[in-house]
């Protein structure tokens, strides 16, 4: 066998070059590393890398790499420019944030407390819209981001009270898939209210179709009991208009096409309703006593053309009893929408007198006409238009539901009462009766649906 001398000198240089590549140069590489993490501009680079990949303005205290692949930031502050020019406000914030590679390619983003806030609700959808809008994480690479959120606080500078809000959940986790035309964001949280938790479900998709881009944005109630109404006070005086015991379940859901305005979606439960808190005190001398249960199949809220903003459609029942009803309510919605009163009610009463029901159940579908549909909802016991029956130890019947439809018109007059000489009159224009009825579609010119009925003129009750 033919062997290939090797020189001396030419040994002593190989093995000098195998200490280099083996020892000496990843010492380098790891002395390198070290220095360029720590020194005072790397947080300065991550800091301009992540505003570039969430499309807002990132502030951090600093970075340190627990592990390899694993980085964790500490006092980071998420800043979005405001929509009218370079402002920059800040919108949420965490103590620490940890960040790292999981097996399978995703990223795992998790911190012990993130903190979300905003001006009011209109600017926390906008704010949540834009990040979906703006995020540019590298889909090839990374498709999936799974984050998790030991508790998150949301706070609100001006809630529907103008009053500041906060709302608290745990255990907040979910996924953020990205796509080339979308991104999809599902998360899981439980809202606490004194001992109870209830678990809901978030969805948020921002999809491109086009040249326009749709978002969604989607809030539902999944196991647990009801939530304190109060979980509505972002958008909505929940304890001023159903009172501090109401409870609400179901499904929200707000959708925008580009440039469009935003449309709102409804469908659940409210119940423990104070029905003093909707009516006394805010339809002149009208009064409602008792606790009730509003199931709504459909609330739809949505920008209408030469109107602005508002129901498009509200469909659902009403339920109540035993309670109290003043005679001028019962009476105006006999005259105006052409409920079915019994007998006894169009006898002349004391002034502020107020009628006993032992059972309430009322049907109801308005539309984006104007129109409502009425129905009863009293149980399997009575006929299906009955709406109210008495608080007798053998309950009969005092209202039944118009046999004909209604509209916003005479609901308005039900609600703010006009002299009965004055039938020419449409609506009432008074400053609460138009601060109801903007709200609300209006049906075209109709005066003989507008015209009262008098009482004298109504069918009588239908019997059990």
């Amino acid at each position: 066998m033919h062997t290939i001398g090797v020189s001396r000198p030419v040994r002593q240089a190989l093995a000098t070059f195998v200490v280099v590549v083996a020892m000496i140069l990843p010492t380098l590489s790891t002395f390198w590393w070290a220095w360029s993490v720590n020194r005072p501009g790397h947080v300065r680079e991550v800091e301009v890398s992540l505003s570039s990949t969430l499309g807002m303005q990132i502030g951090l205290e600093s970075v340190i790499y627990p592990r390899p692949g694993e980085m964790e930031l500490t006092g980071v502050v998420f800043r979005q420019e405001e929509p009218r020019g370079r402002v920059f406000r800040e919108v949420a914030r965490a103590k620490s944030l940890a960040i790292h590679e999981e097996e399978n390619g995703a990223l795992r983003v998790e911190t012990p407390e993130l903190e979300i806030v905003s001006e009011n609700s209109e600017a926390a959808v906008d704010q949540f819209e834009r990040l979906l809008k703006k995020v540019s994480l590298d889909h090839a690479s990374v498709r999936q981001v799974n984050f998790v959120a030991e508790k998150c606080v949301f706070t609100l500078d001006s809630g529907a009270t103008d009053q500041p809000v906060r709302q608290n959940w745990r255990g907040l986790a979910g996924t953020a898939e990205l796509g080339a035309d979308q991104i999809v964001v599902k998360a899981a949280g439980w809202s606490h209210s004194g001992d109870d938790r209830t678990r809901c479900e978030i969805l948020m998709t921002r999809r491109r179709q086009g040249e326009k881009a749709e978002t969604r944005i989607q809030i539902a109630t999944m196991e647990g009991p009801a939530l304190p109404a109060t979980l509505l006070e972002p958008v909505f005086d929940a304890t001023g208009w159903f009172g501090d015991r109401a409870k609400v379940q179901g499904t929200l859901e707000l959708t925008r096409v580009e440039s469009e305005p935003w449309q709102a979606q409804f469908s659940g439960s409210l119940s423990q309703v104070d029905l003093a808190s909707m009516v006394n005190g805010r339809f002149g001398l009208h009064r409602l006593a008792g606790t009730g249960q509003l199931q709504v199949r459909t609330a739809h809220w949505a920008n209408r053309p030469g109107q602005g903003p508002g129901w498009r459609e509200i469909e659902g029942d009403l339920t109540a009893g035993p309670g109290k009803a003043s005679h001028g309510l019962l009476l105006g919605m006999g005259q105006q929408m052409r409920f079915r009163l019994a007998n006894s009610l169009h006898k002349s009463v004391e002034p502020g007198q107020e009628i006993e029901f032992g059972s309430l159940g009322l049907s109801f579908h308005l539309t984006d006409d104007g129109r409502i549909r009425f129905a009863g909802a009293c149980g399997p016991d009575f006929a299906p238009d009955i709406v109210a029956v008495s608080s007798a130890a053998r309950p009969t019947p005092i209202m039944a539901a118009p046999t004909q439809e209604a509209n916003v018109r005479g609901l308005i007059k039900t609600l703010f009462p006009v002299n009965l000489a004055q039938t020419e009159l449409l609506v009432p224009t008074t400053r609460e009766s138009h601060a109801f009825q903007r709200y609300l579609p209006m049906p075209a010119t109709d005066p003989d649906r507008a015209a009262v009925l008098p009482a004298t003129h109504q069918s009588g009750m239908m019997r059990r």
